[in-house]
């Protein structure tokens, strides 16, 4: 919502892009340091969120954004917990 109010008042998107980049980084960061959230618990979230994502795109319709950053944060967890199996085709 910051980034869009700055955007309407004619600031550079590019600050924006930045915070968001960082705000991932950080939100992973959290998740992947978790020791509640197990390694089951973020393959089972990024299968769900392939699966929302193949459904959108069957049935043609937008792909949210936030959807992509959640896909993104939970990446990045499992690339900082040194989770790299990627046999589900995302």
């Amino acid at each position: 919502m910051l980034c869009h109010a700055r955007t309407i008042i004619g600031e550079s998107n590019r600050s924006c892009i930045g915070l968001m980049a960082a705000l991932t980084t950080s939100l992973a960061e959290i998740v992947a340091d978790d020791d509640d959230i197990s390694d089951y618990a973020l393959w089972r979230e990024r299968k769900r969120i392939v699966h929302e994502i193949y459904l959108a795109e069957r049935g043609r319709r937008p792909i949210g954004i936030e959807l992509l950053y959640r896909m993104r944060i939970i990446e990045m967890a499992q690339h900082r917990r040194g989770i790299s199996d990627r046999r589900d085709g995302a």
